[in-house]
């Protein structure tokens, strides 16, 4: 997908989540079918691939579905909305829950930011707080 030491970081709200993944997928490459997904105790969400023979890799599970960005956009932002979100009580303006999308880091660690192989990684989605100035 990205150079090993790529950085990719991109923050919203909800309504902006299944634009950002659409990018990341596209821009992976992956076959949609070889997609799978874990989620971590630290409330991550992320997908990552796998070779589409037997079972994904430790710590990924495959979609009991046929994979549909719309769907699964959908997973990603009820499950990011269960999450904690950061508060800011002393900020004078507005705020919104959402998501910061990043780019998972490759490593050959069997777990490492709270992902189970990421090396097997795409990108992992993480609560975030979106603040608007008045």
């Amino acid at each position: 997908m990205f150079s090993s030491n790529q950085k990719l970081v991109i923050s919203g709200d909800y309504n902006q989540l299944k634009s950002a993944l659409e990018f990341a997928l596209k821009y992976d490459g992956t076959d949609p079918n070889k997609l799978c997904f874990q989620t971590t105790e630290d409330g991550k969400y992320c997908l990552g691939w796998w070779d589409g023979k037997g079972e994904p890799f430790l710590g990924w599970q495959k979609f009991q579905f046929d994979f549909d960005i719309d769907i699964v956009s959908k997973i990603i932002i009820q499950f990011l909305s269960k999450q904690k979100h950061e508060e800011m009580p002393d900020l004078d303006g507005d705020t919104d829950d959402g998501f910061i999308m990043e780019a998972i880091s490759e490593t050959f660690s069997n777990f490492r930011n709270g992902i189970t192989n990421p090396f097997y990684g795409i990108v992992c989605f993480k609560p975030f707080t979106c603040y608007y100035s008045k």
